[in-house]
């Protein structure tokens, strides 16, 4: 149960110093045909409350609950940390050039392109992109079940998309798969277009989904856990690095209060064209 839970964690904050933990020599779990997808979410709910990350065997479902040694997470409801705000004038800089790009273009007399932001309008697109750029990816049928049931049905799963319009034609350039979790929200993967690396969408999009949460009372972003290999250096750059007990402490206080979740625009545009006033630490 979640009590137990916290107990292993709390010893493991104790006795593991200085490196990331996988919990799977205490716990093994898998997410196959016996597991139904409602106790799917329940496990993965319980291990997210705790303040624990996770990722899962691509064809069997094996889950493997991760503790970190640090953890990026971001508060949405306190002073903005320097880094964030460089980032953020960085994507703004960005994304004022971006746009001014496509006013010369529309004086021209050809289309104009625009950033638009949205909430879980393309769950399958968002799937076949991360399979696209995560190869391999750790994201297989057995978890996908379980992401689907909880994204449809009990509405805790949400994507948070970047899409490019260029006239008639749309592009998902940048999604992140996030879980709702009381006031907290927690990043379990994302990707971006390396084809549109100008444009930074993996950055903006952070940015912008942020500004949007905090907007509707949430108060915690949540990257996981970090170890400052190039794969993951983005982290550090969106939000505060926290050794365990730190991030675990934020985290717990954030994921058991009342869910938020109702409050988010399922299957909407949420930002019509994005602008530097759209992005978080601006």
């Amino acid at each position: 149960g979640p009590e137990v839970l916290d107990g292993v964690i709390d010893a493991l904050c104790e006795s593991a110093v200085g490196s990331t933990c996988s919990l799977d020599s205490l716990m093994s779990f898998r997410l196959g045909p016996e597991m139904d997808v409602a106790n799917g979410a329940l496990l993965l709910r319980h291990l997210l409350r705790a303040g624990l990350g996770f990722v899962t065997a691509h064809t069997s479902g094996r889950v493997f609950a991760i503790l970190g040694a640090q953890n990026a997470t971001l508060a949405l409801d306190g002073t903005v940390p320097a880094v964030v705000r460089r980032r953020a004038r960085d994507a703004s800089r960005i994304l004022r050039r971006w746009r001014r790009e496509q006013e010369l273009r529309v004086e021209k007399g050809a289309d104009g392109g625009r950033l638009a932001l949205r909430v879980s309008t393309a769950f399958d697109t968002v799937l076949e992109g991360l399979r696209e750029h995560h190869q391999p990816c750790w994201v297989g049928p057995p978890l996908e079940r379980v992401w689907r049931h909880m994204h449809v049905v009990t509405r805790e799963l949400v994507t948070l998309e970047l899409w490019l319009v260029e006239g008639d034609t749309e592009t998902l350039v940048a999604a992140d798969v996030a879980f709702l979790i009381g006031h907290s929200v927690y990043v379990a993967t994302r990707f971006a277009l390396r084809s549109h690396r100008h444009l930074s969408p993996g950055f903006i999009l952070g940015l912008a989904s942020t500004k949007f949460l905090q907007g509707l009372g949430y108060r915690g972003w949540d990257l996981g856990a970090t170890d400052g290999s190039p794969m993951m250096a983005y982290k550090a750059e969106l939000a505060e690095v926290l050794d365990r007990p730190a991030a675990i402490a934020r985290i717990r206080l954030l994921t058991r209060e009342p869910s938020l979740s109702s409050t988010l625009p399922f299957g909407k545009e949420v930002v019509a064209d994005l602008e530097p006033r759209h992005l978080f630490g601006v």
